[in-house]
């Protein structure tokens, strides 16, 4: 997670792909009509959305949408620090459909969509998640760019393109502008770019273990108030670190993993945000917890917001 902040691609996210896929096939057959085929809501907003979709949760079976939602919460949880998920949406992209460049700074941390597209055997062009790169959004610092390289025919574009492959998950910083490039050549929902997509919902303060919520919340609270002032000295700091926590029954932490961090600033010195995330490591692990029967695993959120 350190070397990418803001990107996360996992091939063969979930066991049950297939039934998904299979679900979504039976459901726009045009020789085999369902309540489903009627399910569909065309969102377009000029010059930004193009595509249609449904609510993911009242269209499949109750047992398989449960089981990929268990997967991903319990994904999000081990290796994000987010355990909740505050959409779920099922789409389709035929000849035409698209997703403008936009930003989704409000819905959570991190937005993510897992893929349902036939991508090897599909018979259009487009449909690739389209992420833009640290270098366009700070254009002029980036000398490269300045002195034309990385621009030209076959070089490396503005814009990280990911490829929705059958059954992978990607997750990625929804403050990046991003979109999704138009599809081109199919008319056919069976042959279109299928998608379920949402986002992980902004994380809480979660426990497991001996130690209470009661025990833990004074302690974590004396560490959010240090580090508010860490963060207050970094030019207009923004967005979250999210630290795992393992405590012992004798109330020391023993370990600290980062599970995410996508803390960004307008400062012109990098090396100062790097400080400021080695801070927050030294501040939680200097923390002592009440002693306890056993260890305790606590996922800690540290969120910044530019005022």
């Amino acid at each position: 997670m350190s070397a990418n902040r803001r990107l996360v691609i996992v091939p063969s996210f979930f066991s049950g792909v297939d039934a998904l896929r299979s679900t979504f096939d039976g459901a726009v057959d045009p020789d085999v009509i369902t309540p489903k085929h009627y399910s569909w809501n065309y969102w377009n907003v000029d010059g930004q959305y193009n595509y249609l979709r449904t609510p993911a949760r009242s269209f499949f079976a109750r047992e398989l949408f449960s089981a990929f939602e268990e997967r991903l919460c319990s994904w999000g949880k081990a290796t994000l620090g987010c355990n909740l998920v505050n959409s779920w949406w099922l789409s389709y992209y035929v000849n035409g459909c698209r997703q403008e460049l936009h930003a989704d700074v409000a819905h959570g941390p991190w937005a993510w969509v897992f893929s349902l597209t036939r991508w090897e055997s599909r018979g259009f062009s487009g449909g690739e998640t389209q992420i833009a790169n640290v270098d366009l959004l700070d254009y002029w610092q980036s000398a490269r760019f300045l002195r034309g390289e990385d621009l030209g025919a076959g070089s490396r574009r503005l814009l990280q393109e990911v490829p929705a492959e059958y059954g992978q998950l990607v997750v990625f910083d929804g403050r990046f502008p991003h979109g999704v490039r138009e599809v081109r050549g199919s008319q056919d929902p069976r042959d279109s770019r299928v998608v379920l997509h949402g986002w992980f919902e902004p994380p809480t303060l979660q426990i497991e273990g001996a130690l209470s919520m009661a025990e833990v919340v004074p302690v974590v609270r004396e560490r959010h108030r240090l580090l508010a002032e860490k963060l207050s000295s970094l030019e207009d700091a923004d967005g979250t670190v999210i630290s795992r926590l393992n405590v012992g029954p004798s109330g020391e932490v023993t370990s600290i993993d980062t599970l995410t961090d996508t803390i960004e600033s307008t400062s012109r010195a990098p090396e100062e945000r790097e400080r400021l995330i080695a801070s927050i490591g030294t501040i939680l692990g200097a923390a002592r917890f009440p002693r306890a029967s056993a260890p305790s695993t606590l996922i800690v959120p540290i969120s910044a917001k530019r005022s």
